[in-house]
């Protein structure tokens, strides 16, 4: 290489650099004055902001300092209460990981397979558990008289942030006394089912339904299982006002955020943003 190439290559580095520099900067500066024409706006037809600031420095300290498991305190009550069929409940969630975690592809009769394998697993202790109990989730075997009765299972998927903890804890509670299961999907994503999730699912549900009376519990989309000519469930869910659902959200995701990151570790600007009210967001059009 030239001795005369290396200065050569360096500017040309440098330019980049603050190019890249000059454009994020004038970005920041062109947005900054942006909201700023819009607070100015607000104050012109409605005058001066009326709100509250929720998240004040020991607010947000105290948000940190909180333990986890105390922050999700709602949730643990629910998952760890007594339930007559929690061991059940258990190994059944764990063959649904353990099927949702396959990322081969699988065919129609190999998840098939695995959804009877998992609840043959659990039928010596639902037949134990239902000996002497007076309400029990186990049902007849009717596969072989009218095929299979979807209607003992129910399909929760929940909305985040719509009462769907406290739904939750209702399930395990009135499992007792009604005489069904609680199971609890534990898979990667709501959002996206992997190639084998949906089929699998659909078989696993199917089982349920000629072994024991079942309520899914899931954070996940709609599922129509007829796409792959299986036997649709009942689902059942709670809406929330989308304004209320909005809010919760809005301080939920900063309080996850305060729960990793302390207020000491942020710059000036992210303590701003994680501070800011949702008023104040909505009226810069942040959301």
């Amino acid at each position: 290489m030239r001795s005369g190439s290396i200065p050569k290559i360096f500017s040309q580095t440098l330019a980049v650099l603050v190019t890249i520099w000059f454009c994020s900067h004038l970005f920041y500066v062109v947005d900054e004055g942006y909201r700023t024409a819009l607070r100015g706006a607000w104050r012109a037809n409605y005058g001066h902001f009326n709100y509250n600031m929720l998240l004040t420095p020991q607010k947000m300290q105290e948000l940190h300092s909180m333990k986890r498991r105390d922050f999700l305190q709602g949730h643990n009550a629910a998952r760890s209460s007594e339930r007559p069929w929690r061991k059940i409940e258990d190994l059944l969630e764990s063959s649904l990981l353990q099927m949702f975690e396959r990322t081969d592809p699988m065919k129609g009769w190999e998840l098939k397979k695995l959804g009877n394998a998992a609840w043959k697993n659990v039928s010596k202790e639902l037949k134990l558990a239902s000996k002497n109990a007076e309400v029990t989730p186990n049902v007849k075997d009717i596969s072989a008289d009218k095929g299979v009765d979807m209607s003992n299972v129910l399909v929760y998927n929940r909305i985040p942030k719509s009462g769907s903890t406290m739904m939750l804890g209702l399930l395990y509670e009135l499992g007792k006394s009604l005489g069904y299961l609680v199971l609890r999907g534990k898979y990667h994503s709501y959002r996206y089912f992997g190639k084998n999730d949906r089929p699998g699912l659909g078989y696993f549900l199917e089982q349920a339904s000629t072994r024991a009376k079942t309520v899914y519990v899931q954070h996940q989309y709609y599922v129509n299982f007829t796409l792959n000519r299986q036997q649709q469930p009942i689902y059942i869910n709670i809406m929330r006002d989308p304004v209320e659902h909005l809010i919760s959200s809005y301080y939920y995701k900063r309080t996850v955020i305060l729960q990793n990151k302390s207020p000491q570790e942020m710059t000036k600007e992210e303590r701003r943003i994680v501070s800011e009210p949702v008023e104040q967001c909505v009226i810069e059009r942040r959301l």
